[in-house]
């Protein structure tokens, strides 16, 4: 069943449900771990209970959805809600358009990956937090030609490009009745 749940994620990447920011992160973690984007780029919070499935579809991700807490250098990234996801520099430049790669730059104070969560269609931008990017300063270089990152005893180039259209703009028009069906 297809419903649209008044949930979105601003520009900051903050998760709202209507106009309220969602404080309870259980909750939040719930959210988090069940979002997914379909083969249109649309995202959904998928809702499992038995057999039934829900895919309620948000009204829009401004930001950043997920947080990357910590990276290791096995190429494992440890999402602020507890998911553990690998990261595969050749689908990563492959889902982005750019040559294989762990890490972006949209600015100078924002690195950022593309993640695949389970049954998700499409990629899903992540940003690392503060302390992840600082975690990273032994393991990343300036050379000549830009950053690198020297993770597993591979490199891989940290390329500028904006996440802009991993992102889903915001429609905060308030459901039909019929889009969330009582049953």
């Amino acid at each position: 069943m297809r419903t649209r749940p008044e949930v979105y994620v601003n520009q900051a990447g903050v998760w709202y449900f209507r106009s309220n920011p969602i404080d309870n992160q259980s909750i939040l973690n719930y959210f988090k771990q069940n979002l997914k984007r379909d083969k249109e780029g649309l995202y959904y919070i998928e809702n499992r209970f038995g057999e039934r499935k829900e895919e309620g579809y948000i009204q829009g991700v401004a930001g950043f959805p997920f947080q990357i807490s910590s990276i290791s250098n096995s190429l494992k990234a440890y999402l602020e809600c507890d998911i553990e996801l690998a990261l595969d520099p050749v689908w990563i430049g492959d889902q982005a358009n750019t040559r294989p790669t762990v890490l972006f730059y949209k600015d100078d104070s924002t690195l950022w990956t593309l993640v695949q969560t389970e049954g998700s269609s499409r990629a899903i931008p992540a940003r690392l937090t503060g302390p992840c990017m600082a975690s990273l300063h032994k393991d990343l270089e300036e050379k000549a030609d830009g950053l690198e990152l020297h993770l597993n005893e591979s490199s891989f180039p940290v390329i500028e490009r904006s996440p802009d259209d991993f992102f889903q703009e915001l429609d905060l028009t308030p459901p039909d009745p019929s889009d969330n069906p009582v049953e």
